[in-house]
């Protein structure tokens, strides 16, 4: 069916449209058109509504096109700029295409289910195969220390059944830049998706101009390496590589996949971001990752590093990563002791130059897995001169898997879920005249303030809430449970002993003087959909309202302050762990089916 329509993309008034050649029918074309309209129409319950069995006939078809146009978005030279009379030219984007794809991708079973085995030669090969390994790693170094597991003698089969297809390629060196082609060539762009997005659709509205579009450099893809003596790192391409119409300036061509090849050989190493959206091996194992630390998602990065180089400068991440070495070696620097306890994602750290000594050195070979927590400095580089028997010990290619804590699965982001919860349980209004229920939920709001305050001072409220981890054996499960339950009693003493209305009224303030949003941050909680009375979620109140409130909280302070702690002592006395739990849990299950609608639309679109 495919073969009945060959596509040109043809520029019109700036937009990319799918064209078929004058020589051909033309009703192929119109079809697809009117599908892909219809598609790009359906709202998340009429996506789900369609046929399984239509989509598995549908989206082969789809995706064979689909692969063609991403061949031609990669040189732009053969798309055709303004020949609109050599071809039948339909109203439908490239975009347009990549989008029905990704919608009709979202609510498949596209990743692999993980077997039991499957599920336990992972936790094995990463934790041991004790029993109890998994539950040592948490007390011994989970957020606090580094963790190394060697390969076991016969490990390495075991290692590349679990990540398949994608060790062949690898097997050697001289194979690498052929690998690097491969890959780029079929690799589309990833955009971030919102710390707060929890619908595919929603995405979709933000991207669908450039979905599809090929790799972008920095937000995709980095070519780098560190200067070994100045330490300085350095980047092969410059901020813009594509200006073609219709593409984004930083999107890549063909020619630039082949500058990769040089930049490698010239060492540099090549760093692909979003490993999880575009192999579905890869995306499986940070789906089970992502279910035995209680998260949405967890990201996995490749890096390929020649040999005698160094990549990335000294840094610390935002994120604890495991480290799995794949192929070849690398030395590994890890400094004692973190720069920052616990940072949160999207913090700049820097690295100061007087933590850059005694470092620790480990060398990693093919199967080792090194665990970094999130705030720890480190660097890696290869070497020739190990005296490895391994012909594959100049260069290195490892995959980096990130357990990255967005802010709702923090020990902070569940204060907040329990605040939220015990308020609308309660349901008991603490002044007489407010009967829209704005001044009270000004006060909790401000509590809220207070818990987020302490979260920079406290790092057990920067820790990972681990309460929705699945696929863990039952007396670990049982374990973590009770650990995480005496984590919860330690926040709320803290809440109680630390919370401050002074300071928490002053950080509205400083907000209304930058004509900020003191709440705005809080509106992830939203997707709790309590059943709630008129204005008491006001996390988007109108800021000359907030003002209002604060200067009558200014006219009376040591009653506005007894406020406070009244509410302050109720919550901490008669908050519910369990109730909390519940809830919070179900927020998680809500980011999850967004991430993995999304990770199955990626994963569609990679040809």
């Amino acid at each position: 069916m495919a073969s009945s329509i060959s596509i040109i993309i043809t520029e019109k008034d700036g937009d990319l449209c799918l064209g078929a050649e004058l020589s051909q029918d033309n009703l192929p074309l119109s079809l697809l058109a009117s599908a892909v309209t219809l598609t790009n129409s359906c709202n998340t319950e009429q996506l789900k509504k369609i046929p399984r069995n239509l989509v598995k006939a549908l989206t082969p078809y789809w995706k064979e096109i689909w692969s063609n146009v991403h061949k031609q978005l990669l040189t732009p030279k053969l798309i055709n700029h303004g020949k609109h009379n050599c071809c039948h030219l339909s109203n439908i984007t490239v975009y347009n295409l990549a989008e029905s794809i990704f919608r009709l991708s979202m609510y498949s079973s596209s990743l692999a289910l993980i077997s039991a085995r499957t599920c336990d030669e992972i936790i094995g090969h990463i934790f041991g195969t004790e029993a109890s390994g998994f539950k040592n790693f948490m007390v011994d170094h989970w957020e606090s220390s580094l963790f190394l597991m060697r390969k076991r003698l016969g490990d390495m089969g075991s290692v590349h059944d679990i990540f398949g297809p994608f060790m062949h390629p690898l097997a050697a060196e001289e194979s690498m830049p052929g690998f690097l082609d491969s890959l780029l060539e079929r690799m589309i762009s990833c955009p971030p998706v919102g710390l707060d997005e929890i619908n595919g659709l929603h995405f979709l509205s933000d991207v669908r101009d450039t979905l599809g579009c090929p790799v972008i450099y920095q937000q995709d893809i980095r070519v780098v390496k560190t200067n070994l003596h100045s330490r300085i790192e350095h980047h092969y391409f410059p901020e813009s590589s594509n200006k073609s119409m219709g593409i984004s300036s930083r999107s890549f061509s063909s020619d630039d996949i082949l500058k990769c090849e040089v930049a490698y050989m010239e060492g540099y190493t090549i760093a692909i971001r979003g490993m999880e959206y575009r192999l579905k091996s890869i995306a499986t194992i940070s789906q089970l990752l992502a279910n035995l630390f209680g998260q949405p998602s967890v990201g996995a990065n490749l890096y390929i590093t020649p040999s005698d180089s160094q990549g990335l400068a000294c840094h610390c991440d935002d994120h604890c990563v495991f480290i799995c070495q794949l192929r070849g070696t690398k030395v590994w620097n890890v400094f004692p002791e973190p720069v920052f306890q616990l940072p949160r994602l999207y913090e700049q750290i820097e690295v100061p130059q007087e933590l850059q000594k005694d470092s620790r050195q480990i060398l990693l070979r093919e199967g080792d897995v090194l665990y970094i927590p999130r705030g720890f400095a480190h660097e890696a580089r290869t070497v020739s001169d190990l005296n490895e028997s391994s012909e594959n010990s100049n260069f290195s290619a490892h995959l980096t898997l990130a357990i990255e804590i967005e802010p709702p699965f923090e020990w902070e982001g569940f204060a907040h879920v329990a605040l939220h919860r015990w308020s609308h349980a309660k349901q008991t209004c603490y002044f007489a005249s407010d009967t829209s229920g704005i001044l009270q939920a000004f006060y909790l709001n401000i509590l809220h303030v207070a818990i987020r305050l302490i979260s920079r001072t406290e790092p057990v409220f920067r820790k990972a809430c681990l309460l929705a981890a699945n696929s863990l054996p039952r007396e670990t499960k049982v374990w973590l449970d009770e650990n995480q339950k005496d984590v919860f009693d330690q926040v709320i003493n803290k809440v109680r002993g630390l919370a401050n209305f002074t300071d928490s009224v002053n950080f509205v303030k400083m907000a209304l003087q930058q004509n900020e949003n003191p709440f705005h941050w809080l509106r992830w909680l939203e997707h709790l959909n309590e059943k709630v009375v008129s204005d008491r979620n006001s996390f988007d109140s109108d800021l000359a309202e907030i003002g209002k409130l604060i200067s009558s909280i200014d006219g009376n302070k040591e009653s506005a302050e007894g406020v406070f702690d009244h509410l302050k002592s109720r919550f901490c006395d008669e908050v519910l762990f369990n109730d909390a739990r519940d809830k919070f849990k179900n927020l998680h299950d809500k980011y999850k089916e967004g991430r993995v609608q999304f990770m199955n639309g990626m994963l569609s679109l990679h040809c």
